[in-house]
């Protein structure tokens, strides 16, 4: 009895020293560390993003233009802007540099709109995040006299 009480003691220190001699010889293991980078992205920041007609007589135009400001830190590339059929839509082209401005002109037609309150979005669709940036004109269409 007495043999294998020496034996469990001597195979418990024996691999308790084995365990210690491998985590000697591993080498702790190195964690790498990165730095996150802010993307560079632009930004469509518009001076006055809704806007009112107010009474427009059906058959009416309407102009106006939506300033705005590439308020991030890249260039700006407007894709397309898009409105109802309603609306003629004239955008840059050309890249917008960051802290520059920029208009995209309007023209709304009430001609085939039927009489009462009209909401249009304009979707500026761009190089930003989200990808679609919104303007909007309000106008209440009231029949002809």
């Amino acid at each position: 009895m007495r043999l294998i009480v020496i034996w469990i003691l001597a195979l418990l220190t024996f691999s308790g020293c084995s365990t210690a001699k491998k985590t000697a010889k591993t080498p702790a293991k190195q964690v790498k560390t990165t730095t996150v980078k802010k993307e560079k992205l632009p930004e469509i920041t518009f001076d006055h993003p809704v806007i009112d007609f107010g009474k427009v007589v059906k058959g009416e135009t309407r102009t106006h233009d939506f300033t705005f400001r590439n308020s991030g830190d890249a260039p700006l590339l407007i894709e397309i802007a898009t409105g109802c059929s309603c609306t003629t839509i004239d955008y840059p082209t050309q890249p917008i540099m960051p802290g520059e401005r920029g208009v995209i002109h309007i023209v709304f037609d009430s001609t085939h709109k039927k009489t009462g309150t009209v909401s249009v979005d304009i979707d500026v669709i761009a190089n930003t995040k989200p990808i679609v940036t919104t303007a909007t004109f309000n106008a209440e269409v009231i029949p002809e006299k």
